[in-house]
């Protein structure tokens, strides 16, 4: 399909519900601000129905412009009014077969495709003898998995309706295909050159080591039963118990005090860190403060702060961790040339804190190449995917 001059419509496709933060980060008001009519569509009552199920009572950020599909004709009836009407759609859905589905559906009522690889990080493959381990570990789960390798081939094999256009963050992440793609900033890029004043106020009056959270159930703790090797979550006191008395004593060592970004899909009713203040929404903030000595993080997109303002990283983990969360611990630190700690070993000490706080900041330009901006860019993620649904090509590669 060829780019149409002026894009009137702009559909989002999502699994999730969105946050705050998430309208922030896709732009939406900015769309809207330059006239764009915005649909929000969550099919997730479709694809991840025991996250919906556990999720639709909770407390979300709504506009009225977001609809929930509860079917493949919900989608249907959506996208035909959008057919031949100057519409582009920004697909979002790691579920393949509906992936393909939808792709489908779109490109019957005209309405251009894009894909949006926001963001990425290093990802280490399994030896040999570590899949062999994890057959033997969890055989049934294997022919699960294996059966879910066959159908996603049979559906790259049938004729698949290809993405009009691809815009992705970072040179690890640029399509080998010959399908029109265009490189993106990251949104932490965004954040830090754009979006936020250069002469931030520090929230802090003494130095202190931030920690980014991930939530105890965080969202895609919902699809835990389809992983394979079969995983079980830590409990809420192997998590929040493990961290709190390990913070305990990394305050002792290291002779900074220890502040907290919460996740911004927490949603906390209570703070499960002791004594320690969450802040809410204050990730860049906090890292960019001058009084921020270190970042503590398990594996989590936050990183693209500390990264991109040179501040020391330490990664960590624990025995109770599932098999997935501790890999991609491991693959992140392995990046940075790191050993992950860890927390509920009680070996912490000065040695081991000095010696994390080495950095190397070749590797940290490295990352932010692959993994955060290819380039310096002069406008935000949002604006260059406006400029070019509209023709500006300035930033299309």
């Amino acid at each position: 399909m060829k780019i149409m001059k002026k894009i009137k419509n702009l559909i989002f496709i999502f699994e999730s519900f969105l946050t705050k933060y998430d309208f922030e980060r896709y732009g939406i008001d900015f769309y809207i601000s330059q006239g764009l009519k915005i649909k929000i569509l969550n099919i997730s009552p479709i694809t991840r129905r025991s996250y919906f199920n556990g999720e639709k009572e909770k407390s979300h950020f709504v506009k009225n412009f977001q609809k929930n599909c509860y079917s493949l004709e919900d989608i249907k009836k959506e996208f035909f009014e959008y057919k031949n009407t100057c519409a582009a759609s920004i697909v979002h859905i790691d579920n393949f077969e509906y992936d393909y589905k939808v792709r489908k559906i779109l490109k019957s009522n005209n309405i251009l495709i894009i894909k949006h690889f926001f963001g990425g990080q290093p990802f280490q493959k399994k030896s040999i003898i570590e899949i062999f381990s994890l057959i033997f570990s969890d055989f049934f789960g294997a022919l699960k998995k294996l059966i879910e390798i066959l159908n996603f081939l049979k559906l790259k094999l049938a004729k698949n309706e290809e993405p009009d256009l691809i815009f992705y963050t970072g040179s690890k992440f640029k399509p080998s295909k010959k399908i029109k793609s265009v490189s993106l900033p990251s949104f932490e890029y965004d954040k830090i050159n754009f979006l936020s004043s250069k002469k931030s106020k520090n929230i802090i009056n003494d130095e202190f080591a931030l920690y980014i959270d991930v939530p105890y159930r965080h969202s895609d703790q919902y699809e835990i039963s389809k992983r394979f090797p079969k995983e079980v979550p830590c409990s809420f006191e192997e998590y929040y118990g493990t961290l709190n008395r390990f913070f305990k004593n990394f305050e002792k060592v290291s002779k900074l005090k220890l502040c907290i970004s919460s996740h911004p899909r927490a949603n906390y009713k209570n703070n499960p860190y002791d004594a320690y203040k969450l802040f809410e929404n204050k990730t860049y903030e906090l890292s960019a403060d001058s009084k921020c000595r270190v970042v503590l993080l398990h594996s989590s997109l936050a990183i693209n702060y500390p990264v991109l303002l040179k501040k020391p990283v330490i990664f960590l983990t624990q025995s109770k961790f599932t098999y997935s969360n501790k890999k991609h611990v491991i693959d992140l630190s392995r990046f940075f040339e790191k050993k992950p700690i860890e927390i509920d070993q009680d070996n912490f000490d000065e040695k081991i804190y000095k010696n994390q706080l080495k950095m190397n900041i070749d590797i940290y330009n490295s990352y932010k190449n692959k993994f955060i901006s290819e380039k310096d860019f002069k406008n935000t993620s949002y604006e260059i995917i406006y400029n070019t649904l509209i023709n500006n090509n300035d930033n299309q590669r």
